[in-house]
């Protein structure tokens, strides 16, 4: 009798966990799919208020314009939604992760690290440059040619590492470093370029000056 009773319990209490089970995968999908139907409303929206933004600025080399659109600011809205996304210590699908790997096969590398600013990137780099565990190596010391109109967080690093900045004026078209002084400044002792620039296109030409002066 006892027996019947526990089982029938248990039955009734199972029957209960499967169908708050299923109430809460239809509550959930729902919530899914309304999401994603928002989502989509604000996608829209945004596209419309882009749109509407002016142009260009009107100065030659804005500082502070505006580089992205509504897919960056609907990726951040995502994020805010799924923060469990982006961060290393989570799993599924993993916004870092996806970030990393366009980077490398954009600009070509078996790897990408992504990092918090481009001041940690500058950072990151030349610890990697002074690592004694590569080849060509730059050591204490050594100079690096980098341009005149900088940030300070550009440079830091290279105090850090004690290595030495020769700084280049910059160019009145485009304010960037001007690559026909570049070839003054080198000495015995340089061993690379930091370019700070607000366009491209000057990062194309001093890496083909680079290459030709290896």
């Amino acid at each position: 009798m006892i027996s019947s009773s526990f089982g029938k319990l248990y039955n009734l209490v199972e029957i209960r966990l499967k169908t708050a089970h299923i109430i809460e995968k239809r509550v959930t999908g729902f919530k899914m799919q309304n999401q994603e139907k928002l989502l989509e409303e604000i996608r829209n929206l945004l596209k419309n208020y882009f749109k509407e933004l002016p142009g260009n600025s009107r100065y030659k080399v804005p500082l502070m314009s505006r580089l992205y659109d509504e897919n960056e600011v609907i990726e951040v809205i995502e994020t805010l939604m799924h923060p469990e996304r982006l961060t290393l210590n989570a799993s599924g699908d993993l916004k870092t992760y996806r970030f990393e790997d366009k980077w490398a096969n954009f600009i070509g590398t078996k790897n990408g690290i992504m990092v918090n600013s481009g001041s940690s990137a500058n950072l990151v780099a030349f610890y990697v440059l002074t690592n004694p565990s590569i080849e060509n190596k730059i050591n204490f010391g050594d100079e690096v040619i980098t341009t005149a109109l900088t940030w300070g967080t550009s440079v830091t690093p290279l105090y850090a590492l004690g290595l030495k900045p020769i700084f280049v004026d910059a160019n009145l078209e485009d304010y960037s470093i001007d690559t026909k002084k570049i070839e003054a400044a080198i000495t015995p002792k340089t061993k690379a370029i930091l370019d700070i620039c607000d366009s491209v296109i000057c990062s194309w030409i001093e890496a083909d000056f680079c290459r030709r002066q290896s």
